[in-house]
């Protein structure tokens, strides 16, 4: 029980510090396919393809570079918490995801679903 409430307060921390970290917004063609269903912002911090579908090759093109981006800047925000990229890769999904708009589709730990 002890071990949980130390946990508390650093996940806290760690939520907050993602909540100032400036995401980007995404390329024009990717803002697209998450309109049409085909792309979507996940749990996990990254975007990814709903359902198994796939884009164009323009689209996965710009899905991987922008995963690629943010895979770089979760480790450097990570280092600088003295925390694991995953786990704060992790927080800032979750904010990715409560911010997306009505009709999107987001993966969260239930898996696909429209906002």
């Amino acid at each position: 029980m002890r071990v949980r409430t130390l946990w508390i307060p650093v996940l806290l921390a760690l939520f907050a510090f993602a909540l100032a970290t400036p995401v980007r917004a995404l390329p024009a063609v990717l803002e697209q396919a998450k309109k049409e269903g085909v792309v979507g912002e996940q749990a996990n911090g990254y975007l990814g393809f709903v359902k198994g579908k796939k884009g164009s090759p323009a689209v996965s093109a710009e899905l991987k570079k922008v995963n690629d981006q943010r895979r770089k800047i979760y480790r450097e925000q990570a280092e600088k918490k003295g925390t694991d990229a995953n786990t704060y890769a992790a927080v800032v999904g979750q904010k990715q995801i409560a911010r997306e708009a009505k009709g999107n589709w987001v993966r969260n730990q239930q898996g696909w679903v429209q906002k």
